[in-house]
């Protein structure tokens, strides 16, 4: 019965997205980064030492700051988990905001700051950020 459930979700989430994102990002985590929609995965390691492993998945939500003269700053801010593994197995939210710049139609460079909080193995405030590069496609339905 789970496995009809997950596999469920993953058809409902595949069937909503219009792009994926595949790149690099350097912070924390640092690693491979993947977008799917409004989805954002990453999964690498949480300090440059490769010390311990981390998955992030966040759910960003963009805006747009626009200014009088015509500028536009493309950002996004998001909710999400997180889950590392650094000996002990550690739990937390995640809030991130972040700024996204398109450098051609299908290449992003983004960076964020996040605000997060583990509730395994302690409870703990953190900031957490990266920046990084994606390569977007299209999916054509």
């Amino acid at each position: 019965m789970k496995r009809i459930l997950v596999l469920i979700m993953v058809v409902f989430v595949f069937s909503n997205i219009s792009s994926i994102g595949i790149g690099i990002m350097a912070g924390s985590p640092s690693g491979l980064s993947l977008k799917f929609g409004r989805m954002h995965f990453a999964v690498g390691f949480s300090t440059f030492k490769g010390e311990n492993y981390a998955l992030h998945f966040t759910y960003e939500i963009p805006f747009k700051i626009d200014f009088s003269n015509g500028n536009v700053i493309p950002m996004y801010f998001g909710l999400g988990i997180y889950g590392q593994d650094a000996g002990d197995f550690g739990m937390g939210v995640r809030f991130p905001i972040g700024i996204q710049f398109w450098l051609t139609s299908n290449l992003v460079f983004f960076g964020e700051v996040t605000a997060a909080y583990s509730f395994m193995p302690e409870t703990k405030f953190h900031v957490l950020g990266g920046l990084g590069l994606r390569l977007h496609f299209k999916i054509t339905k």
